[in-house]
This record gives C-alpha cells, structure tokens and sequence, in this order.
C-alpha cells in the first residue's frame, strides 16, 4: 500500500484517516471537519496551507462504503458461541 511504501501521495481511501473514520464515513453518514486560522503573520504559511486543504477536502464526494467481511469466519464464531452456550446450558442443568 501507499502507506506501507511510505509514498509521497496517499490516496484519500488508502489513509489512516480514513481507516480510523471508516464507521463514520459510510452510508449515510455525514463529516465535518473544523479548521483554526490564525490572524497572526506568523502563522500565515500555515493558515494559508489550511485554507487550501479545506478546499480540497471541500470537493471529495464519498460513494457507500462497502465493507469487506469474510462471511465464513463469522459463520464459524457464531457457531462457536451457540456451541458454547449449549455447553453452558448443559453445565447449568447438571
């Protein structure tokens, strides 16, 4: 991944951002992000860098999220929990 390779462009899905977001930016769900800007001279590189990222952030459409679930391997917890609560119900009984 672009990550792993440490390259200089991450694509917006590929980020960590994104992956720590991921149950917030599916579906029907909305994100908002909040920006400080600085009225010192000081920091007018940085405010200026911020300005510029609000933007592009601003046109980025997300499409549904599609989650990637291996149906097998909760298949076989579920029935290990339904295994495991037989075996508890059993005990119980004595």
């Amino acid at each position: 991944t672009a990550i792993g390779n440490k390259a200089g462009h991450v694509p917006f899905r590929n980020s960590k951002l994104t992956y720590l977001l991921q149950d917030s930016l599916g579906g029907s769900a909305r994100c908002m992000f909040i920006f400080a800007a600085s009225p010192s001279e000081l920091n007018s590189d940085e405010t200026r860098c911020t300005f510029k990222f609000a933007k592009r952030l601003r046109g980025i459409t997300l499409g549904a999220a599609k989650k990637n679930v291996d149906v097998s391997a909760l298949e076989d917890r579920l029935n290990e929990a339904r295994a495991d609560a037989a075996a508890a119900a059993r005990e119980a009984k004595g």
